[in-house]
């Protein structure tokens, strides 16, 4: 047992070793004591586990010929030469101990000073800042409503009085949309769910998506202010407010008006990293989950010189956007090869918001207020099975423009 972690040197006359020039040192590394025979087990036999890391790689014949890791007996080791262990009795020992070195930080580029290396969430929504809705794309009683709404925002959130109020409540309202921009998404499905199909009401149409959630009062009042900025036109009641047209439903609900940068009109799933390194290993898979390492790295590939400006690299949050509005495509530009589905808010059909009020009771007595803001949609998607540039499924037939 004394001979653990010493060097017995076996010699090169041994029958089978004559190929080596010298006596070949051999590591002991562990030693297994021996059982006396009982009435129930068999005598067992004490060794020793040896190996030899200087015969695999001086000798690469001799080791593969006997081996380099044995059980030898103890009697049989004991009668070896033993000395020290030293640096070259084992030349390709790898040392498996855990590095304290720190791990290399990643670096980023050179980004640009244009904008900003992070995306900041929305304190104010853009529509409160950016006035009435542009004529292109809003009629004259809807610029009239909205330069009117408008004023009312600006005096609210400017005036000393009211300022700090009003800069909360337009706070609460982002948090509010954004979450409403979760529940949209949450209705988009560019393909059809696998199962069992089963029957269902024939008035019912999958194609149509509502959202409901609670507002509290005063932020609902902001939000109507906002639609009719954004150019929806009200009915009599300031009930149900219809989009004017599909610029404003992206000016009210878009990718700038959520907290995260987000896109609530639009959903993309893209393939498993494994299906898509069969067919280009090093192709980025997804670039909403990606990291900013990952972005930086397929920048210019996905996106060429578009990936810089004179002042430098995109930082990473623009980059995403840019990579997943190209990978989108368009009516006349299919889908990138690694997306497997895509589902959109269809814009061009009407887009309605609702508000109804509702009194919280207790014992018959209001107790408290609040408002139900509903909106409803019209959906489409589109999808395919495997990567590749294939056309894709549509999803609802129906709702194509020739229909």
């Amino acid at each position: 047992m004394e001979l653990v972690g010493k060097v017995v040197l076996v010699p090169r006359d041994r029958e089978g070793w004559g190929d080596a020039s010298v006596d070949v040192p051999c590591v002991v590394r562990r030693f297994v004591k021996g059982a006396t025979r009982t009435k129930k087990t068999k005598s067992k036999q004490s060794y020793y586990e040896v190996d030899s890391l200087y015969l695999k790689a001086h000798y690469p014949l001799l080791a593969r010929r006997h081996g380099w890791s044995w059980r030898w007996s103890a009697r049989e080791v004991e009668s070896f030469v033993c000395r020290e262990l030293e640096t070259a009795d084992e030349p390709d020992r790898r040392v498996h101990a855990r590095s304290n070195k720190k791990k290399k930080e990643y670096v980023a580029p050179a980004l640009s000073s244009k904008l900003p290396e992070v995306q900041v969430d929305k304190v104010i929504h853009p529509l409160a800042l950016a006035g009435c809705a542009p004529s292109s794309w809003a009629s004259a009683a809807a610029q009239e409503e909205a330069r009117l709404a408008h004023v009312k925002l600006n005096s609210q959130l400017y005036a000393p009085a009211t300022s700090l109020l009003y800069q909360f409540i337009h706070k609460q309202l982002i948090n509010d949309v954004s979450e409403m921009g979760k529940g949209i998404l949450a209705k988009l499905l560019p393909a059809a769910p696998r199962g069992k199909k089963v029957d269902v009401d024939p008035e019912y149409d999958p194609s149509l998506g509502k959202v409901c959630m609670t507002f509290n009062t005063d932020v609902a009042k902001v939000l109507r202010a906002l639609l009719l900025c954004g150019g929806f036109i009200a009915d009599d009641d300031g009930r149900v407010f219809t989009a004017g047209n599909g610029d404003s439903v992206t000016a009210m609900f878009g990718a700038g008006c959520v907290n995260g940068g987000f896109n609530p009109l639009m959903k993309m799933t893209f393939f498993s990293a494994r299906k898509i390194s069969k067919l280009k290993p090093s192709a980025l898979h997804n670039p909403l989950t990606a990291t900013d390492e990952e972005i930086y790295a397929a920048a210019e590939d996905e996106l060429g010189t578009a990936a810089c400006d004179d002042d430098g690299m995109l930082p990473a949050w623009r980059l995403r956007e840019l990579i997943v509005l190209k990978m989108q495509g368009s009516n006349e530009v299919l889908p990138d090869w690694r997306v497997a589905g895509v589902a959109s808010v269809d814009v061009e059909r009407a887009v309605t918001v609702t508000f109804k009020a509702a009194t919280g009771k207790v014992n018959k007595k209001a107790v408290c207020e609040k408002e139900s803001v509903t909106i409803r949609f019209t959906w489409q998607g589109r999808s395919r099975m495997r990567p590749g540039n294939t056309l894709m499924k549509i999803r609802f037939v129906s709702l194509l423009r020739g229909n």
